[in-house]
């Protein structure tokens, strides 16, 4: 299934990757979808600082063969010189914005101070909400 986004050229693969799309552009962020990297196809994509955001939606990284294949596409990846993170898809639905906000905080060359403060805002509000969040808050210590 395909989902045409409205106010951008790109087509997603899943309404979580378009939502957590759009909430890095209310962030000033310039994600690229389905990005290619060689003959592997990147979620969300910022290539200049060779970062790869994958949605793992249970729908399609739940088998054992998606797995394997996401593992293969972690290492090449990685080999290439990419840091690979990977996000469950309740992550994405409920704090899409929580993404762009580590992307911000985390990885981003010369963020604007705007978008320093709203990536501190959004971390603010989901370490808030700590004990809903103990394995998001797992998560974001993975890298």
């Amino acid at each position: 299934m395909l989902i045409k986004a409205l106010d951008h050229p790109y087509t997603f693969r899943s309404m979580l990757e378009r939502k957590v799309f759009t909430a890095c552009k209310q962030l000033d962020l310039s994600p690229e979808a389905n990005y290619m990297v060689n003959f592997y196809e990147v979620d969300l994509a910022f290539p200049e600082e060779k970062i790869a955001f994958e949605i793992d939606g249970k729908e399609f990284h739940s088998s054992v063969d998606q797995k394997d294949h996401d593992s293969r596409k972690n290492r090449y990846l990685t080999n290439k010189g990419w840091k690979v993170k990977r996000y469950p898809g309740w992550m994405a639905y409920k704090y899409p914005k929580l993404l762009g906000a580590e992307y911000i905080l985390r990885f981003m060359k010369n963020p604007t101070e705007q978008q320093k403060e709203q990536a501190s805002m959004v971390m603010a509000y989901f370490m808030a909400n700590q004990e809903e969040n103990e394995v998001g808050m797992k998560m974001l210590g993975e890298l």
